[in-house]
């Protein structure tokens, strides 16, 4: 890592919260995703998010697949090209996100998931249960 007038430029991949993230302000019992550098390209892969407030997070391109959102509040989250198949996403609050070029193919989701406006769920493959 280096620093270019005073901004940090470097990439860090997240293979998981606590001990899997390599930074010693995330103890497991909390997400504390100001851990990460880089906030592109995480690997969030079958990861219990389920009830956090990621609202306003940057997921562009991660790997949330089959993650546990169940109940997160995901409103105004960037995940532009992000990976989401098979996640469950029932009760899941994703209003004023951005899905563009999301994969949600196998992701579940119920009657309680608010999807942005305009958003059609069933076309991008989500089973709603």
């Amino acid at each position: 890592m280096r620093t270019v007038a005073g901004l940090l430029v470097g990439v860090v991949l997240i293979t998981g919260f606590g001990g899997g993230t390599g930074c010693s302000g995330c103890n497991g019992l909390t997400l504390d995703l100001q851990c990460v550098e880089d906030p592109y390209y995480r690997n969030l892969s079958g990861e219990d998010l389920s009830g956090k407030d990621l609202s306003g997070q940057y997921f562009v391109y991660a790997n949330l697949t089959g993650a546990n959102l169940t109940g997160a509040n995901l409103t105004g989250a960037d995940l532009t090209g992000a990976y989401i198949s098979g996640a469950n996403l029932s009760g899941a609050n994703l209003a004023g996100a951005d899905l563009g070029g999301a994969d949600l193919s196998g992701a579940v989701a119920n009657v309680g998931t608010v999807w942005p406006n305009d958003f059609d769920p069933v076309a991008a493959g989500v089973i709603i249960e």
